[in-house]
């Protein structure tokens, strides 16, 4: 295993989630995280293949941290 793969590995911040890890992450509903999704609150979902979708893990990480600062839109345009 090459350096830059140990790395990936080791790191948990790395890698996509799915929508139910997310929501074990950020405990809300459902339908409350697809209105944060469309309104800029919570980060934009990544496309995987046609009918899967994820979230970038360092993204869902960096949204906890900043919710604890009490930013509530972080991922609104223009406050990135």
């Amino acid at each position: 295993m090459k350096g830059n793969e140990k790395k990936l590995l080791l790191n948990p911040h790395a890698g996509f989630l799915r929508l139910k890890d997310v929501l074990k992450i950020i405990p809300v509903a459902r339908s409350t995280w697809l209105r944060g999704v469309e309104s800029g609150r919570y980060p934009r979902s990544i496309k995987l293949s046609e009918r899967t979708v994820a979230w970038n893990a360092a993204e869902i990480y960096e949204l906890v941290e900043k919710l604890q600062t009490g930013n509530s839109y972080p991922f609104a345009e223009g406050n990135e």
